[in-house]
């Protein structure tokens, strides 16, 4: 991380929920392999470890250059695949995580 799509777009980094409690995980708790499987589309597998539960978390995701919109696939626990576009989060939802994480 961070990658670079082939629209340009960068990806700076992977946030993974936990299943048990739901807290949000980064940074080097996150540990995987990425792999360009098609020159528009990145292939992530990846283990998020959680601390306040001590629970590892498995993701599978894609991350997919549509033209001009970035689209992040993934794995859901039913077996299919949903998908949402990805966008880079404003000055306001980066201060309200921020403080979220401070309490």
């Amino acid at each position: 991380m961070p990658i670079t799509l082939q629209n340009g777009k960068s990806v700076p980094g992977l946030h993974v929920v936990c299943s048990s409690c739901g807290n949000q995980i980064s940074g080097d708790r996150v540990r995987g392999r990425v792999i360009q499987s098609l020159p528009n589309v990145v292939t992530i597998a990846a283990n998020a470890f959680c601390e306040p539960c001590d629970r590892i978390t498995h993701i599978d995701c894609r991350i997919r250059a549509n033209g001009g919109e970035t689209l992040i696939e993934w794995l859901a626990n039913n077996g299919t695949w949903n998908a949402r576009e990805y966008r880079q989060p404003t000055v306001a939802e980066k201060i309200a995580r921020l403080v979220r994480r401070l309490l």
